[in-house]
């Protein structure tokens, strides 16, 4: 199961995945293919992603979304 929410912020669009899975590893590695940028990291009861279309701002959602989410297991 997963949820795909499209939210604006201060640094344009962003996508957040929301995935139910198991023993995902954490992987500080970026992504990039085709002008998108992502990276997926582990988080509550599976893990995240995260997708947009700059590294930039992909370095600032990722920051946003580690500082004002608190994952509860």
């Amino acid at each position: 199961m997963a949820w795909h929410i499209v939210f604006e912020t201060d640094h344009g669009l962003a996508t957040l995945l929301l995935i139910m899975a198991r023993d995902m590893k954490a992987n500080n590695s970026p992504a990039a293919m085709a002008g998108w940028h992502a990276i997926a990291q582990p988080g509550g009861k599976g893990c995240y992603a995260i997708v947009t279309r700059s590294p930039e701002s992909l370095v600032a959602v990722s920051r946003m979304v580690r500082q004002h989410i608190v994952w509860k297991v």
